[in-house]
């Protein structure tokens, strides 16, 4: 990839990336890492650390550790934190974590779903449904249902377990964010619109 097309893939300039390699600049802003790792569809502890070799050993911060440790540390940290604020923020980041993977497992039943949705040509309102934790049990849940049914009987089943799994989902995005808010994360998270295709 030349420094052009990695330039415009990351949104950065030619000299910025021409620095970057030869090394007349070795200072990035996490924005800049980011950039790069995503143009180079790459972890950024790739670019930080001779990922090659792991077990060689690096100065970080007070400790000397090994590459796989210090990547180890980037998403996770080394060991339990022993302050407060490292405490909290291990928390939020186990939480945040958690919500955002309930999200995701919600957006692609979401995705399923518009397959039964498209068999009988209206989500019967379904939309406001998947909204709470009760789509299965929802008049409009149990409408699909039946309309899929006389379409497909196989199909209606299908449609049923995804809605259970859809509440299921529901139900654990609920507790994280909670658990998510209660360690000092941002409440924004809490409004169930933030949960969309595409998010």
């Amino acid at each position: 990839m030349s420094a052009q097309v990695l330039a415009d893939a990351a949104g950065l300039t030619r000299s910025v990336i021409a620095n970057i390699e030869n090394g007349r600049r070795s200072d990035l802003s996490v924005t800049e890492l980011f950039a790069i790792s995503d143009a180079l569809d790459v972890p950024p502890s790739a670019l930080l650390f001779d990922v090659s070799r792991p077990f060689r050993k690096i100065q970080v911060g007070s400790r000397v550790i090994t590459i796989s440790a210090a990547t180890r540390w980037l998403s996770r940290g080394l060991g339990a934190p022993k302050t407060s604020g490292g405490k909290r923020a291990a928390e939020l980041l186990l939480w945040g974590r958690q919500v955002e993977e309930a999200r995701t497992r919600i957006r692609h039943l979401r995705d399923e779903m518009q397959t039964y949705v498209s068999l009988v040509g209206s989500d019967l309102g379904l939309s406001r449904a998947l909204g709470g934790a009760e789509a299965a049990t929802d008049a409009a849940g149990v409408a699909l249902v039946e309309a899929v049914a006389r379409t497909s009987p196989s199909a209606s089943a299908s449609l049923r377990a995804l809605l259970q799994q859809h509440d299921a989902e529901m139900r654990t995005h609920e507790i994280a964010v909670r658990s998510f808010v209660s360690a000092g994360g941002d409440a924004g998270v809490l409004e169930p619109a933030a949960i969309v295709p595409g998010d």
